[in-house]
């Protein structure tokens, strides 16, 4: 008897991880948004790294914000000696990895920022993936950034 209750238990534990991620299997860490270095900004820049804790893959899909119009996963590139930025869809998230979004690479790109981002303000931000679902973060702005200005 105690065979026949125990197979559907096995059955199920083994197929749970294939169902989808939880927000639980992902941490956000080093969060890190620079402040703008001119009172005219009305964009800026999120970074952060994503660890994958869980068994599946995911896929960071959108990135949203109340303090801008837009927030965009976008990511800087070398074409020979012009650096180069294109937009992003997703960002691959496999389960044990560590994603980072730092400056040069992938980011997150705020556009139609009411006013500057000014050191010491908080910001909020959701980050939305394909099986974890939503995530809210809130982070401090710092120190502003030199020599990887996005222009409007």
């Amino acid at each position: 008897m105690k065979r026949i209750v125990l197979i559907p238990i096995i059955l199920a534990l083994l197929i749970w991880p294939a169902k989808g991620g939880n927000a639980h299997d992902l941490m956000i860490i080093d969060v890190a948004v620079p402040a703008s270095l001119t009172p005219l900004s009305k964009s800026g820049i999120i970074y952060f790294t994503i660890m994958n804790h869980g068994p599946i893959d995911d896929d960071l899909i959108s990135v949203s914000t109340p303090a801008a119009a837009s927030a965009t996963l976008h990511e800087s590139y070398q074409d020979g000696d012009i650096s180069k930025m294109r937009d992003l869809e997703t960002v691959d998230v496999p389960p044990g990895a560590l994603v980072k979004l730092e400056q040069g690479g992938k980011h997150v790109m705020l556009t139609g920022l009411p006013s500057p981002l000014k050191k010491g303000d908080k910001l909020m931000f959701k980050l939305v993936f394909a099986k974890a679902g939503t995530m809210e973060v809130e982070a401090i702005v710092g120190d502003a950034v030199t020599g990887h200005v996005h222009a409007e």
